[in-house]
């Protein structure tokens, strides 16, 4: 049976021949050992430090299919704003991440229908809070956008989208965690303006030359600038709703978005990209 027989969301991770995926691996490591120095008493902070790194890398893979190092220098900026701010919450930054993938279509292929059941389960799961309201919100929204883009729609994606939609939100309805505006930090707040700025640069249109990793046909750039968009999304909807602790929770999408402009850009300075 073929990987991709199974789900059309999966995509390879190689740290034994890839060196951009290695990295990542160390990267991740790295920020679980010094948290655990920081405070030792606290490895589920740790943990979620590493996934948070994981997170943003693979985040990126989607947004800037054509340059990994886009992806490397996320989580980098990811690792040093977990050690500073506090780790970020990986379940929603995830489910972004996977938001991304469906939109990008960089697999090539749609989702099958077993795939947007598990998506939408962790929806659900991840929707006890105002950031994973706002990441399942995003999901139920890409879902509809996803049916009128280039491609075959996914199985029943309009009746996902619904389920979706309604269950996160009365996920946290019932939990009562949307409301309380928190004022964020100085720090938080320049992880937000930092983010938005990036946010501006990515809305432009761009060529895009990697192909798609089942059917090696190449990437609809259209659909990489909706992914793009979406990406960011859920960090702004969660900083309007929660304000600083949407920042911490949410850091990997932004500084995500901040990576791929920087290296874009940087690339660009010494060099066709």
């Amino acid at each position: 049976m073929r990987f991709f027989d199974v789900t059309h969301l999966g995509r390879s991770f190689l740290p034994q021949r890839e060196p951009t995926h290695r990295s990542i691996v160390l990267i991740a490591f790295g920020t679980a050992i010094v948290a655990l120095g920081i405070d030792p008493s606290n490895p589920a902070d740790a943990a979620r430090a590493a996934l948070g790194v994981g997170a943003a890398w693979t985040l990126a893979r989607e947004i800037d299919p054509d340059r990994p190092a886009s992806a490397t220098a996320a989580g980098y900026l990811t690792a040093v704003t977990s050690l500073w701010l506090g780790p970020p919450a990986a379940g929603p930054v995830f489910l972004t991440m996977i938001t991304a993938r469906i939109l990008s279509r960089s697999t090539g292929l749609s989702p099958k229908g077993t795939d947007l059941a598990v998506v939408v389960v962790g929806a659900l799961t991840v929707a006890g809070t105002p950031w994973g309201w706002a990441a399942g919100i995003v999901l139920a929204f890409a879902l509809v956008r996803d049916a009128t883009l280039s491609g075959p729609p996914a199985p029943a994606v309009g009746v996902w989208a619904i389920v979706t939609a309604v269950g996160v939100t009365g996920r946290v309805v019932v939990a009562g965690t949307l409301g309380a505006w928190t004022a964020p930090s100085p720090g938080q707040s320049a992880v937000v303006v930092a983010g938005l700025i990036a946010d501006f640069f990515l809305s432009r249109p761009e060529t895009v030359s990697s192909p798609a990793d089942a059917t090696r046909e190449p990437l609809d750039p259209v659909r990489i600038r909706h992914a793009r968009l979406f990406s960011i999304a859920p960090a702004i909807i969660g900083f309007a709703a929660s304000g600083g602790a949407a920042v911490v929770a949410l850091a990997p999408l932004w500084l995500a978005a901040l990576s791929t402009v920087v290296v874009r850009r940087g690339m660009r300075g010494i060099g066709p990209a």
